[in-house]
């Protein structure tokens, strides 16, 4: 199964997102543009979840599990050297977790992006 942003967020909105990904490239990796591009939207194109993660995302469980929320909404994304890459969600019911973005990656399936226009 093929990942596609632009299912999530609607075509203008991820060539956006893969723009910035390929303007911050050139500008903190000093790559040339077309090199940038190239990995922006292949990064894009694989849901590779260190790039795709963002605050306000909902994801939905892939499949059945006693052990899995339904869904979770990202709270904030982050990277320490004590807990790696994790992403602090919140389920329906208001209850927390920590989840390393790869678990996310593996579980869950991104369903909604946040509306910009309300934050």
């Amino acid at each position: 199964m093929t990942f596609r942003i632009d299912r999530v967020v609607g075509a203008e909105a991820a060539a956006e997102l893969v723009d910035r990904y390929r303007a911050a490239l050139c500008e903190q990796d000093l790559l040339p543009d077309a090199t940038a591009l190239a990995i922006a939207r292949q990064a894009y194109e694989d849901g590779y979840i260190y790039v795709v993660a963002s605050r306000g995302q909902v994801w939905s469980r892939r499949e059945f599990s006693r052990t899995d929320p339904r869904e979770l909404r990202v709270i904030t994304v982050s990277n320490t050297t004590v807990g790696g890459h994790t992403a602090l969600c919140q389920e329906p019911l208001g209850l927390f977790h920590v989840v390393p973005l790869s678990e996310l990656a593996e579980r869950f399936v991104l369903t909604e992006w946040p509306d910009p226009a309300h934050g």
